[in-house]
């Protein structure tokens, strides 16, 4: 072939691989395109783990590397399925107004909320307080769900252990003060939630529990505590964030423990204590409720499990 009618060919073989790319108007570039009205996330115990980039070629190329969070990973032992939870964070978002860092107008109160309608609260908003506002310890509703940031309790209170199937929970009291100096009334402690939120709850002992009625001694993340427990579940059954276990039972997500439940859930089982060789029945043995590295004063929880 000549050169002559070789260059025309290829021509059309350069056109033909190379798809033909329509101009933008103004002269815009798609690669800088951003929307300002996207909400802002913060990051909360439960919430999707982040990743980071590390440099690992000599070109400069990057790989992705996530973080699962929790205590400890899983190495296939005892503990959580992958990992535990992660605690909650050690401070509030800061803010002038108060542990929730927005002042809202009068008739309005700040409420956490899940911005991206996910099941985390991760942002924050001002609500209207209800017109026959719920105290703390009385039953309260949700609007939409458990995480949309409007109830029916009172300024300073959350509608907290939301059953999703009712919207019914109970009103929580949130810590008073700001940074290092939230208190709450005498006989509660103040335990940080998804987003750093402060609640007033009951301490307790999972192995000798003295919760009120209808609460239970449930793992916040960090600590125990005496919560409502809507919809709870009895042993052996499937547990999860949204599904508590009945007074006297703990969610453990194990893969030693089977009990029909799904990837992400857990199974209800009975609490003990690994310092005593006889805390289980029969066959079964105590084994530590979490994985590798327990919170110091957690050391001495365990679950019963076959051996």
């Amino acid at each position: 072939m000549s050169p002559r009618r070789a260059a025309p060919l290829l021509v059309v073989l350069v056109l033909g691989c190379n798809p033909m790319v329509e101009p933008l108007e103004n002269g815009s570039d798609s690669s800088s395109s951003s929307s300002d009205d996207a909400p802002s996330s913060s990051s909360s115990t439960g919430a999707p783990a982040a990743s980071s980039s590390s440099s690992d070629g000599a070109d400069g190329s990057t790989t992705e590397a996530t973080d699962p969070g929790g205590y400890e990973e899983d190495d296939g032992g005892t503990g959580c399925t992958f990992t535990c939870p992660d605690p909650p964070p050690t401070t509030p978002p800061p803010g002038d107004g108060g542990w929730c860092g927005i002042d809202c107008p009068e008739g309005e109160k700040c409420m956490p909320w899940a911005n991206d309608g996910g099941m985390v609260w991760n942002s924050f908003r001002c609500s209207p307080i209800d017109n026959d506002p719920d105290a703390p310890g009385e039953p309260c509703m949700v609007e939409g769900s458990a995480w949309s940031g409007i109830d029916t309790c009172e300024e300073d209170a959350i509608c907290f252990q939301v059953d999703p199937k009712t919207n019914m929970g109970v009103c929580q009291a949130a810590c008073a003060g700001t940074g290092d100096r939230l208190t709450c009334a005498d006989g509660f402690e103040c335990t940080l939630f998804d987003a750093g939120v402060p609640l007033c709850v009951q301490g307790c002992e999972v192995l000798a529990p003295d919760c009120p009625p209808s609460q239970a001694c449930t793992f916040t993340g960090g600590d125990l505590a005496c919560l409502a427990v809507p919809g709870a579940v009895p042993l052996g059954e499937p547990c999860g964030p949204v599904i508590p276990c009945e007074p006297g039972a703990l969610c453990s997500f194990d893969p030693v423990v089977s009990c029909g439940n799904e990837l992400g859930m857990g199974c209800c089982t009975e609490p003990c204590d690994l310092n005593d060789p006889m805390a289980c029945m029969g066959p079964e043995v105590c084994v530590p409720w979490f994985p590798l590295r327990p919170p110091p004063e957690l050391a001495y929880l365990g679950f019963c499990a076959a051996p």
